[in-house]
C-alpha cells in the first residue's frame, strides 16, 4: 500500500469538496474554498496537482459539488456570506488553447433588506440528487433553488416558524421528489428541538409543511448533550435510510441525523 501525503502552507481555507469534474471515471477533484478564492486541485498518484482558480468578490462561505444524474460529472455551487449574501454556480470547463478553467454559469443574490440575517446557521443544502439546493441566510426564511443537469433553473422563497436555528439537514429518501428538511433549533423556552418539514408545491409555489413530518417526528434533545449549544454549535448529519429483507418484502428504515 502506498501513501501519498501533500502538504501546503497554512491558509483560510472554509471549505471543500471531492468530486469528479470531468466524464473521466478515473480522475477525482478536490475543490478549495478559501476567504475570496475557489481553487481545483487533481488527485494525482504523486499528490495534488494544481488546476485553476477563481477569485470571488465577497466572502466565501462554503462550495459543495453538484452532482448531474446519469452521469459521474459534477458542477459547483458556492455561498458568499453577508452583507451581500449570493449563490454562484460554476462549471469546470474548456476554454482557449483547451485550458481548463472555473466558470461562471448563474449568480444569484439572497439580499433581502427587510429580514434579519440568521445567527447560527448560514449555509447551502444540496440534495443527493443534485437537483435542489436549500440556502438558508435568514432568520425564519429559506431560499429554495432547483437544478437541472447542475445549472441554475428557477428558486422560491419559503418562510417557516423556527427563528433561531443551529442547523439544517436534507432527509435522504428513496423517493426523489420527496423533500424533508430536518431542524435543528431552539425555541421560545430555550430548549433545543429537533424537528422536519417537507417541502411540497402548493398553488402559491413551494412551501413548508406547517406541521412537522412524520418522516423524523419532532424530538427534544437534552441541555445535558448540550449544554452551551450557542457556543459550541451542533451540526446534523444525514444518514442514508437501510434497507431491512430481500426482495418485494423488504422495508426501509429511515434513520434519524447524526448530531455533532
Amino acid at each position: 500500500m502506498k501513501v501519498v501525503t501533500t502538504f501546503h502552507a497554512s491558509s483560510s481555507v472554509v471549505s471543500s469538496a471531492k468530486c469528479c469534474l470531468t466524464a473521466s471515471r478515473e480522475l477525482e477533484f478536490l475543490v478549495v474554498a478559501k476567504l475570496n478564492r475557489i481553487e481545483v486541485y487533481s488527485l494525482q498518484a504523486s499528490g495534488l496537482q494544481y488546476e485553476c482558480g477563481v477569485d470571488v468578490w465577497g466572502k466565501v462561505l462554503c462550495v459543495k459539488a453538484l452532482p448531474i444524474q446519469g452521469t459521474n460529472r459534477s458542477k459547483l455551487v458556492v455561498m458568499i456570506s453577508h452583507p451581500d449574501p449570493e449563490v454562484i454556480f460554476l462549471a469546470y470547463e474548456a476554454v482557449a488553447d483547451g485550458k481548463k478553467e472555473l466558470v461562471v454559469n448563474h449568480s444569484l443574490s439572497l439580499r433581502e433588506r427587510s429580514s434579519r440575517p440568521a445567527e447560527f446557521f448560514n449555509d447551502l443544502l444540496v440534495h443527493p440528487s443534485g437537483q435542489l439546493v436549500v440556502a438558508h441566510c435568514y432568520t425564519g426564511r429559506i431560499k429554495v433553488i432547483f437544478v437541472e443537469a447542475g445549472d441554475y433553473e428557477q428558486d422560491f422563497d419559503c418562510a417557516f416558524s423556527e427563528c433561531n436555528v443551529l442547523s439544517m439537514a436534507i432527509l435522504p429518501t428513496y423517493e426523489d421528489e420527496l423533500y424533508t428538511l430536518a431542524i435543528l433549533h431552539i425555541d421560545a423556552l430555550q430548549r433545543i428541538q429537533l424537528i422536519s418539514r417537507e417541502l411540497s408545491n402548493q398553488e402559491t409555489g413551494w412551501e413548508l409543511s406547517p406541521t412537522p413530518s412524520m418522516l423524523l417526528p419532532p424530538t427534544a434533545i437534552s441541555d445535558k448533550t448540550f449544554p452551551t449549544p450557542t457556543d459550541n454549535i451542533p451540526r446534523l448529519i444525514p444518514v442514508n435510510p437501510a434497507d431491512e429483507g430481500e426482495g418485494e418484502g423488504r422495508t426501509r428504515r429511515h434513520r434519524l441525523p447524526r448530531l455533532s
